[in-house]
Order: structure tokens, then C-alpha cells, then sequence
């Protein structure tokens, strides 16, 4: 290892163990890093744009607007009460329209606006029916990581994995829709037996048909206008692919349309942007290139090429490595580590290999299941069950995460090996 490589790979476990340990705020740690890829001369200054995925942070940008302005609207609140309303006192029914919802709207949304809405509304159900949350909320963590697989725009390991891998709106769907299906009505089918006798029985029925669900939209202007802009939003990732349309413009134009048309003060929903999390971007995203510049990804493709890992290996080994490290590492903190090392794999693989990208995908999202601090989802089901009087525990939660995430991430490897690797393997 030269000097350079020495420097580089000092700074990027300097960065990385600021993140783990949280002695620091991720997104100083990301800079900090990103500074002294500059200062020791790892990445030349006038270079460090270059190292920045300007496509994926758009797409977060853009989509981070139309989340923000559509979750002010009522919409996913008068679903959701729709649903509960159907469901008529049946406690089955009323967790698989949750756990159904749940999914759905993580498909669209980020995981911390999914599980913000779900958890108020479950909050809200819980306390006219008198029912226990608890069940509810932890398994809305598990969906709405699960539902994070579906699209591009599901989750930011997906953004990250799509903007690298050139993968559309539709690969996504057709790669990993069916997977999301198979996980959604296999969990389902494992939640009476690790709850052992299901759910309490639901008291006040009758208020519970009676709530109106109008009621939490409070501007039916703003409702309207907002439901247009994301029907079109998903309209034009879908029909984005055969259109030639890059997902970054559809994202920032969807974005702008939200801010034009929604009428919604610019300067207070700019003002609600996650800017920390583009800034972690920016910051990761040149700690990464540093490392990628002096070569050392590079040795990984090599030490495949020498021992002759075949694609079944490798895959199965990134599904399960992705998952079990996201119990300690943030899932975008490993995807971005990984990404450069999958292109390489790639290339020394040759055809078939394409598979890795949605192994990667899968595997660092649903890890974040096995712990209740392993997802932004899990960490605000935490916060809202203990301020309503239901606090979950550590132990309570990974009881039902971890078997549930080891049995999902089981069918994921059988996935993955039936419909790509298998033939390869052959």
C-alpha cells in the first residue's frame, strides 16, 4: 500500500468510526472527512465536485419537496382512517390495511415521513379504540422498510443504487416488485405465530366508523393540487424510462411544480428540507471518491479475479453482509460504501452480474428491521410509543425485528437465486 492509500484509508476509518459512534453528528463527520481528503492531498480541490453524485442528491432534493408538501395535505391521514373505518372492529383486518398501507406509502415516500404518518394515525386509532399499539407500531417499521424496496424513489439506498446503476422507476418494479409481494404476504402470514394469539379485540366500534376522515384535510384546495402533482410525479417515473427522461429531472421538476401550483409558502417548505442529509451526501460521497482515487476499491475486484467468486457467492455474500451491517451502520452509510466496490465486481464478473445492485438494495434496507435504532422508521416508532405511555424496548422490538428481518432476508436469498444467479451458476 503507498503512502497515498495509507492517508486515504486512515481518513475514510477516521470518518466511519465518527459515524458509528456517533461522538459526532454524521453529517460533521461526512465534511470533516471530506475536508481532509482535500488537505492531505488525497483529492486535488479543484476536482472535489467531480466526486459528488449530484444526480442522486437532486432526486432526494426534489423528492424531499413534494413529500414535504403532500404530508401537510391530509391525504395519507384520510387513508388511512378510510381503512381503519373498513375494517369494522376486526383486528386482523385492521393490521393488514395497515401493514398494506404501510407499504404502499413507503413505496413513495421516505421511511420518516411513512412512519410519522402511520404512527400518528395509529396513535390516534389506539386511543378511541382502546386498543394496544404497540404490535402495530413495530410492525410498521417492518413494512415500511419492506415497501422501501419497490422504487426508485422508496428509499435513498435505492436513489443511490439507481442514479449509479443507470436503473429506472420500472427496473425497479419489475426486479423487486414481485419480491416486495412475496415478503408483504409472507409476513403477514408469520404475525400470529411469533404474536402467539393475535391482537386484543377493539373496543367503541362505534366511534371508530363514525370519525370523518375529511376532517384532517384542512385545505381542500391545497388537497387537490397536491393529489395532481403526485399522480403526475409517478406518471412520469413510469413513463420516464421509455422517454429517455433522467429521474433527476422528473424528481426536481416535480419538485418545482409542488412549489408552483401548491401555493404553500416556498421559503417555509425550503425551510423544512432535510438539509443535514444532503450535506452527509456531499460529504460521503467525496471520503468515497478519495478512496476510489488512489485505487484501494480496486484491490477488492482483484482478490475476486485471483480466488474465481462466482456471482452466486458474491451476491448471496453483499445480500447478507449489507443486511447483518446495517444493524450497527447506517443502511446508507454501507450502500455508499459498497456501490464502488459492486462496480468493480460488475465489470470482473461480466454478464449476469447486474443482480448485485438489487441484492445490495435489499439486503441494506431490510436490515434496518433487526434492531429498533437500525432504521429512521424504528427510531420514531421508539420516540412516539414512549410519549404515548407505550414504550416499546429494545428487547421487545428485536424479538419480533430480528426473526422477522433473518426469515425475510431467508426468502430474499431464494429470490435472488431462483431468478438470477441460479441460471449464471449453471
Amino acid at each position: 500500500m503507498t503512502e497515498i492509500q495509507t492517508v486515504a484509508s486512515l481518513i475514510f476509518t477516521l470518518t466511519f468510526l465518527l459515524i458509528v459512534t456517533e461522538m459526532i453528528h454524521r453529517t460533521v463527520a461526512a465534511l470533516v472527512g471530506a475536508g481532509l481528503m482535500v488537505l492531505y492531498g488525497v483529492i486535488p480541490y479543484d476536482e472535489v465536485l467531480g466526486f459528488i453524485d449530484f444526480e442522486t442528491i437532486g432526486i432526494i432534493i426534489g423528492m424531499m419537496l413534494v413529500v414535504e408538501v403532500v404530508s401537510t395535505t391530509g391525504l395519507f391521514q384520510l387513508i388511512a382512517i378510510k381503512a381503519a373505518k373498513r375494517a369494522k372492529g376486526d383486528p386482523a383486518k385492521l393490521f393488514i390495511f395497515f401493514m398494506g398501507l404501510t407499504t404502499a406509502f413507503s413505496a413513495f415516500l421516505t421511511d420518516a415521513a411513512t412512519m410519522l404518518i402511520m404512527a400518528s394515525i395509529t396513535i390516534m386509532i389506539a386511543r378511541v379504540t382502546k386498543m394496544n399499539p404497540v404490535p402495530f407500531l413495530i410492525y410498521e417499521v417492518i413494512f415500511t422498510n419492506v415497501g422501501g424496496l419497490t422504487t426508485l424513489i422508496s428509499s435513498v439506498p435505492c436513489i443511490m443504487v439507481g442514479a449509479e446503476a443507470n436503473l429506472s422507476f420500472v427496473d425497479f418494479l419489475v426486479n423487486l416488485g414481485p419480491l416486495v409481494l412475496m415478503l408483504f404476504g409472507a409476513t403477514i402470514c408469520m404475525v400470529k405465530v411469533i404474536l402467539k394469539g393475535g391482537f386484543q379485540r377493539i373496543s367503541n366500534v362505534e366511534k371508530l366508523i363514525e370519525m370523518d376522515e375529511w376532517g384532517a384535510v384542512t385545505n381542500r384546495r391545497l388537497f387537490w393540487r397536491s393529489l395532481l402533482v403526485l399522480a403526475a410525479t409517478i406518471a412520469a417515473f413510469v413513463a420516464g424510462s421509455p422517454l429517455g427522461w433522467p429521474p433527476v429531472i422528473v424528481a426536481l421538476g416535480a419538485g418545482i411544480a409542488m412549489l408552483l401550483l401548491s401555493g404553500v409558502s416556498p421559503e417555509k417548505t425550503l425551510r423544512e428540507i432535510d438539509w443535514s442529509t444532503v450535506f452527509f451526501f456531499a460529504g460521503i460521497f467525496v471520503v468515497l471518491g478519495g478512496v476510489e482515487r488512489v485505487g484501494i476499491f480496486e484491490g477488492v475486484a482483484s482478490l475476486v479475479r485471483l480466488v474465481g467468486i462466482n456471482p452466486v457467492i458474491a451476491g448471496v455474500s453483499i445480500l447478507w453482509f449489507s443486511s447483518l451491517a446495517s444493524v450497527g451502520v447506517h443502511n446508507i452509510v454501507i450502500t455508499a460504501t459498497l456501490i464502488p466496490i459492486i462496480r468493480d465486481l460488475v465489470t470482473v464478473l461480466g454478464a449476469g452480474a447486474e443482480p448485485l445492485w438489487w441484492m445490495l438494495v435489499v439486503g441494506a434496507t431490510l436490515g434496518g428491521s433487526i434492531i429498533p435504532i437500525g432504521s429512521v422508521a424504528g427510531v420514531i416508532a421508539l420516540g412516539v410509543a414512549e410519549r404515548e405511555g407505550h414504550a416499546i424496548s429494545m428487547g421487545e422490538f428485536t424479538r419480533v425485528g430480528a426473526l422477522t428481518a433473518l426469515i425475510q432476508m431467508g426468502l430474499a436469498t431464494v429470490y435472488f437465486v431462483v431468478r438470477y444467479l441460479r441460471p449464471i451458476a449453471i
